[in-house]
């Protein structure tokens, strides 16, 4: 009896991973490049994640969100922090911290000192769809 049950409890575990969506392509991308811009990248931590598709100031997109949080230079954790990334608008990726500090991560490795643009009405309307959701 016992046997069987563990039997169908194993079933149902496989069922569950077989039913996991594939990981995200963009949203593996989003991960990297917050990546390359943290002190230190093997303490990243990401949640909240999920792609989304939505229709932003008349464009039809596909954005990647979530929230992730790393050690900073001293060694503790800052808290975590939105973002939002989407490549043929945004060409990086956009973090806010809840309040007014933004970060811009670019496709090309640069940041908002690259792009001075980064914060723009547009990225900003992209930014508002990640912020309704969360």
């Amino acid at each position: 009896m016992k046997a069987h049950l563990w039997s169908k409890l194993v079933i149902a575990a496989l069922c569950l991973i077989a039913a996991a969506p594939p990981p995200s392509p963009m949203l593996a991308h989003a991960k990297s490049l917050i990546s390359a811009h943290m002190v230190d990248p093997t303490s990243l931590q990401f949640r909240k994640t999920r792609v989304v598709h939505r229709v932003v100031d008349g464009k039809s997109l596909t954005i990647a969100c979530g929230e992730f949080n790393a050690r900073n230079k001293f060694g503790g954790y800052t808290g975590f922090t939105g973002f939002a990334y989407e490549a043929t608008t945004m060409h990086g990726v956009l973090s806010w911290d809840g309040a007014s500090d933004f970060s811009f991560f670019a496709d090309d490795g640069g940041s908002e000192m690259d792009h001075p643009g980064s914060f723009n009405d547009a990225n900003a309307s992209i930014l508002a769809v990640c912020v309704g959701i969360s």
